[in-house]
């Protein structure tokens, strides 16, 4: 009889500890599927954001200023060449520019000098409101580049950017060695060689 009673309570003892084990192992996969779901909205983000280091976020991000540098751009790209809009190559950072006159949309190294500069012209003044957000930007200077200009082309350039100085307070230095283009700047500051080492400054207007 007391071995009977012993066997009973050797089996207790190992049903309880098999229950113990088996609580334990439940306990241990509830943790880890809480632990799967963590992991997977994780990695979700990891995806999205491109890694430790980004690069996905960063190329979201590029193309969201990206875009806001063109609408800038093409505000006054109007003025200057309403025919043209600035247009980002869709999945990428590369400007294209879209002819409204012809149709279709060319690559920067199909234009010409003079429409390069136009380009070139409108980003910069682009990038120049974009910098207002965060900074007083009411001066720029343009260095050269006019010269790659036809007579028409000057004459637009020149009217959109007398209007930009009147519209919205902005002053654009020009740096040209151009006569015609200095006598349609009211205000011109000439710097001629003296001697191998001095310069004198000149201020007319």
């Amino acid at each position: 009889m007391m071995a009977k009673s012993s066997r009973r309570g050797e089996i207790k003892n190992i049903l309880d500890e098999d229950e113990r084990k088996l609580k334990g192992k439940r306990d241990l996969i509830e943790k880890r599927d809480a632990a799967r779901i963590v992991y997977d909205q994780w990695k979700t983000l990891d995806d999205l954001f491109g890694g430790a280091e980004g690069y996905a976020f960063k190329k979201i991000a590029q193309s969201y200023i990206m875009q806001d540098i063109l609408n800038h751009a093409n505000s006054y790209l109007r003025k200057i060449a309403p025919r043209y809009e600035l247009t980002a190559q869709p999945g990428s950072l590369v400007i294209l520019v879209r002819d409204t006159e012809e149709g279709g949309v060319r690559s920067g190294n199909t234009l010409s000098g003079g429409e390069g500069f136009v380009i070139s012209l409108s980003l910069a003044l682009g990038l120049s409101s974009l910098a207002e957000n965060s900074m007083s930007v009411d001066t720029i200077f343009i260095d050269e580049g006019f010269g790659t200009l036809s007579q028409e082309w000057l004459n637009s350039v020149m009217s959109a950017l007398e209007k930009l100085n009147s519209t919205s307070g902005k002053h654009v230095g020009i740096i040209s060695h151009i006569e015609d283009l200095q006598r349609r700047i009211p205000t011109v500051i000439e710097v001629k060689k003296k001697n191998a080492s001095t310069s004198e400054i000149f201020v007319r207007g």
